[in-house]
């Protein structure tokens, strides 16, 4: 069967089809043009529902609004504003502060409900607040906000306290610490604006006192003064074990270590302050250097006998190690013992042995004779002779080391009468005159003649001012005067060597006899000239008043001028090891005369001689 469709109907689906895909969009559009009414209704009116207090502003324009809130009888605020900070409390009243109504801030607030933000959401708090309505507080303002700061500043006096950092100090033995404490300061401007949005807000309730603390730097420093405690707590004792004066000791007591202690400050990797306790290393030095004083022994050197028909060393006087303190082994050892528990501190003391030791003695190679001289002196004074005998003495023993240098002015010592010295005959400048220690020169001409003989070499050597009979031939001699003026020679070979004097008074002679192991050289000792030879000046004669008149004295014997060169020649075998010479240049020198007040006749005659030689 067939069906048949009429055509009118069949054109009207489409019609129907068309309003019903524009319908949302048409009551979308309706909805639209019904929000922008609403919206342009109350441009510069506020929604409906809004109240502020019991005054119903909806409606209103601003100034309506300001008007109707003005007119209404809304009660101030009374409820006090506590404000609080720890244990402390502070009641602020807003009626005693000159509390009024901001009318134009209420209406403010009003009139901004509904427009505060998104369409959206403008939208839904207006809608909201035509049906449920909105209660707003009202804002209320200080006629003054002087009187609320004021009370706010006094609040601070109360809880401010500055920053306290820990401290650390010494008085006397004792060690005083004190910790660190944080400092508080009220924010003012901070806790004002709060007070002041608590009374706007109608007042009551808590407000929370605006502080702000400030840690300090330095909170603690119980380890630092558990240090500078430990430092000085009790005494720090150095000791050393000495074999022949046992132990000594020297104690720094805690008054001392406190005057040490030195208070510093560092700070660490991340900037955080600490305090470094220490002892002074400058104050440590001085009290070390004293103690170095103290402790100091020069090495004493063995002095010997040899016996050259049994060989056998004898010790005259024994030789002594000597000592010296490391200061600055000392200094570090003090700084890093002081802050242990353990106070006693080993001295750091160096031992030094003596050139000459007598546990060497076996080794010296001191067997034989090398070399002796001998000068004489008979026909001189009983003081030229005990001084003669008494310098003499310091050599005997003296044992000089293979390649040392023996110094006749170091053995020698002071020459004084506090040295045993008697007074005698000494050249002094230009003139012969009593002094202490005429005769040494005749020791020092010695010890060079045998030296010389001996083939060492000559390291220093002056002749005498002027030609002096008891030296034999001119330019053998030597003449000494501490400490400008000194004889010394070298000690080549590979032994010791051993110097022994001998005074013989029956015979007037002095012998210096040098002991060790002959090197097999021969020397051989020859005048080479004498040059500029000069006559000597007139007599010279002088008044002396403690001579009676009618006595003259020669205390001076006149001698020519002249250069004399004395060459020495050193073999091995047939091989020259070296020559030198020794050139003494001597001053003519007058003939001099003493004479009593009133004698006569001058010039002086030649006396007989009564002599006394003119010592050296």
């Amino acid at each position: 069967m067939a069906v048949t469709l009429d055509p009118r109907r069949r054109r009207r689906w489409p019609n129907a089809l068309i309003l019903l895909s524009i319908l949302p969009w048409l009551v979308a559009l309706a909805l639209v043009i019904s929000v922008a009414a609403c919206q342009s209704r109350y441009v510069g009116r506020i929604y409906p529902g809004v109240w502020v207090y019991d005054v119903n502003l909806s409606n209103l324009t601003r100034a309506e609004a300001e008007a109707a809130l003005a007119a209404a009888e809304i009660p101030l605020p009374t409820a006090p504003v506590v404000v609080r900070y720890g244990d402390k409390t502070w009641i602020v009243r807003p009626d005693e502060l000159g509390v009024a109504l901001d009318v134009e801030a209420s209406v403010a607030r009003a009139y901004q409900v509904g427009r505060g933000g998104s369409p959206q959401e403008d939208l839904q708090e207006q809608v909201l607040t035509f049906f449920y309505g909105r209660f707003l507080p009202p804002v209320f303002t200080l006629h003054d906000d002087g009187l609320l700061a004021y009370a706010v500043a006094r609040m601070a006096q109360e809880v401010n306290m500055p920053t306290r950092e820990a401290t650390l100090q010494v008085q006397g033995v004792r060690v005083l610490a004190t910790s660190g404490e944080s400092g508080r300061e009220v924010d003012q401007a901070a806790t004002l604006a709060a007070l002041q949005e608590r009374i706007r807000a109608g007042g009551g309730g808590e407000v929370a006192l605006v502080v702000r603390e400030t840690p300090p730097a330095l909170a603690d420093v119980s380890q630092a003064a558990a240090l500078a405690e430990r430092i000085i707590g009790s005494p720090l004792t150095l000791e050393y074990e000495d074999e022949r004066e046992g132990r000594l000791s020297f104690v720094i007591d805690q008054a001392t270590l406190a005057g040490w202690l030195r208070i510093g400050m560092e700070m660490d990797d991340s900037g955080q302050p600490s305090l470094t306790v220490t002892l002074d290393e400058a104050a440590v030095r001085p009290w070390a250097q004293e103690v170095a004083t103290q402790l100091a022994r020069a090495p004493r050197n063995a002095r010997l006998d040899f016996d050259p028909a049994s060989g056998t060393l004898t010790p005259i006087v024994p030789s002594v190690w000597g000592r010296e303190l490391d200061v600055e082994e000392t200094v570090r050892r003090i700084i890093a013992q002081a802050v242990s528990e353990q106070r006693r501190v080993p001295l750091p003391l160096v031992l030094i042995k003596p050139a000459v030791a007598m546990e060497d003695a076996p080794q010296m190679g001191i067997v034989e004779l090398v070399v002796e001289a001998t000068t004489r002196f008979k026909g001189s004074s009983a003081s030229r002779v005990h001084n003669i005998a008494q310098a003499a003495s310091q050599f005997h023993g003296v044992v000089i080391p293979p390649g040392g240098i023996f110094s006749f002015n170091e053995h020698l010592g002071e020459v004084s009468a506090e040295t045993g010295y008697e007074e005698s005959l000494i050249i002094r400048g230009d003139r012969t005159q009593m002094g202490y220690g005429g005769g040494v020169c005749q020791v020092s001409t010695t010890a060079f003649r045998a030296a010389l003989l001996g083939g060492f070499p000559i390291v220093e050597r002056y002749a005498h001012g002027y030609v002096v009979s008891w030296y034999g031939e001119p330019g053998m001699d030597a003449t000494v005067y501490a400490p400008q003026v000194d004889f010394r020679f070298r000690n080549d070979s590979d032994h010791y060597l051993l110097i022994e004097t001998e005074v013989d008074m029956a015979e007037g002679t002095l012998t210096f006899r040098f002991y060790g192991t002959a090197n097999g050289r021969t020397v051989e000792v020859f005048e080479v000239s004498r040059e500029n030879i000069t006559p000597p000046p007139p007599p010279v004669c002088t008044e002396d008043a403690s001579l009676p008149k009618g006595t003259i004295k020669q205390v001076d014997w006149a001698v020519k001028g002249m250069d004399v060169t004395v060459r020495r020649v050193v073999r091995q075998g047939d091989e020259v090891l070296w020559e030198d010479t020794f050139v003494s240049r001597y001053l003519p020198w007058a003939a001099k005369y003493r004479y009593g007040p009133g004698t006569t006749p001058l010039p002086c005659p030649e006396p007989e001689q009564a002599k006394e030689e003119a010592g050296g």
